[in-house]
C-alpha cells in the first residue's frame, strides 16, 4: 500500500499543478459601499489617491478634482447607483480610464484591496437584477468562498449612465401618459 502511494502521488501533484497553472485569474479592485463590495478590472485603474478637494456641484454625483495639471471628473457611486446624499469628503479616491480613454475618479472612505479571482467565479448576472439602480453598469456577479458576492462593473456603462440625462420628473411623466 506504501509503495502504491508513492507511485501516485507524484503523478497526483503534477496533475495538480497542470491543473492550477490553467486556471486563469483576473486582478480586481475592490472598493466598499455600504455592505456591498464592487470591484472593477485593476487594467482600468490608473492609481488611488489620498482625497483632493473636490469642485462643482455634487448632487448628481458629479464633482471635479485637479490632478497633475488635468480636471477630472468625479463619479460617486453612492449617488448614482442609490440616490444617497452626496459624499464630499472621501478619504481616497481610485483613479480610472475607460475604453475610450477618458480618466475620472470614483470616491471611497476604505483604501480599496487587490483580489486575484478565477474567471471560473464570474457569473452572469440574472435579468430581473439588472432592471435595478445598477442598470447596465453591473456587468457580472463574482461568487467568493463563504457566500460572499462581488459586484463587478461596466465603468464604460457607469460613465455612460453618470452623463446620460435623467430627470426623475419627466420619467414620472412618461410612466403616467402610457
Amino acid at each position: 500500500m506504501v509503495l502504491l502511494q508513492a507511485v501516485l502521488n507524484p503523478r497526483l501533484r503534477r496533475f495538480n499543478l497542470k491543473k492550477r497553472q490553467q486556471i486563469r485569474k483576473q486582478k480586481l479592485v475592490i472598493l466598499h459601499l455600504h455592505q456591498d463590495k464592487y470591484a472593477i478590472s485593476i487594467q482600468q485603474v490608473i492609481r488611488v489617491l489620498s482625497t483632493l478637494e473636490i469642485h462643482g456641484t455634487f448632487n448628481y454625483g458629479h464633482g471635479l478634482i485637479q490632478h497633475q495639471g488635468e480636471t477630472l471628473a468625479v463619479l460617486d457611486l453612492g449617488v448614482l447607483l442609490f440616490q444617497q446624499e452626496p459624499e464630499l469628503t472621501p478619504n481616497y479616491l481610485i483613479i480610472c480610464q475607460s475604453h475610450a480613454g477618458e480618466e475620472f475618479a470614483i470616491p471611497t472612505h476604505r483604501l480599496p484591496q487587490v483580489l486575484d479571482v478565477a474567471e471560473e467565479q464570474f457569473a452572469e448576472v440574472p435579468p430581473s437584477y439588472r432592471q435595478g439602480p445598477l442598470g447596465l453598469a453591473l456587468e457580472k456577479v463574482v461568487n467568493l468562498p463563504e457566500d460572499q458576492v462581488l459586484l463587478y462593473l461596466n465603468l464604460d456603462q457607469l460613465l455612460a449612465q453618470a452623463v446620460a440625462p435623467s430627470d426623475p420628473d419627466s420619467e414620472e411623466a412618461d410612466g403616467g401618459e402610457g
